[in-house]
């Protein structure tokens, strides 16, 4: 489980975890992916292996993605 902290955003969220990495939010734009018909590009969970189409991603180690599930918002700021 990634532990989030001072998690803040309105459209994207973004927290740090407490190794001091940034996550971001992510969806990804199947319009932007080149493949076959049917087909839908996904990511891969490091925590569970779970194939996903949005979570997080580790904006400062390796770009690692984890699932919604396998992340936990601790706190998050109000930004007005």
């Amino acid at each position: 489980m990634i532990e989030l902290h001072d998690v803040e955003g309105i459209a994207r969220l973004s927290g740090t975890c407490k190794d001091g990495c940034t996550w971001l939010q992510y969806e990804l734009d199947q319009s932007m992916c080149d493949l076959p018909d049917g087909e839908v590009y996904t990511d891969t969970c490091c925590e569970c292996g779970k194939e996903m189409i949005s979570g997080w991603v580790n904006m400062d180690d390796g770009f690692e993605q984890a699932c919604n599930d396998c992340v936990k918002i601790i706190n998050r700021r109000i930004t007005t």
